[in-house]
């Protein structure tokens, strides 16, 4: 379930995948739960998908105090964001 990850994370596989469109991009934010940080993350539509090809999504948590997670207690959000709406300019 947990997995060492580097830079003081852990991954944290969820058991759950998540399938996105080719051009899509996947947003990770935090949700603010007490005693984990969770890095702010933006994945290519191939990382994600392949990642539930491997047996589901996982979440890089950084955890900074004993806490406990139940069932519903929200710990990221994850936004779709379509591709016209990042841009990078060198």
């Amino acid at each position: 379930m947990f997995v060492p990850n580097g830079s003081g994370t852990v991954e944290w596989r969820l058991g759950w995948g998540i399938r996105i469109p080719d051009r899509y991009l996947l947003l990770v934010l935090g949700a603010g739960h007490p005693g984990l940080e969770i890095p702010l993350g933006i994945l290519l539509a191939r990382v994600v998908n392949a990642m539930t090809d491997r047996g589901g999504f996982s979440l890089a948590v950084h955890p900074t105090e004993p806490t406990t997670v139940r069932r519903g207690d929200p710990v990221a959000r994850v936004v779709l964001l379509h591709p016209d709406s990042v841009q990078a300019h060198a």
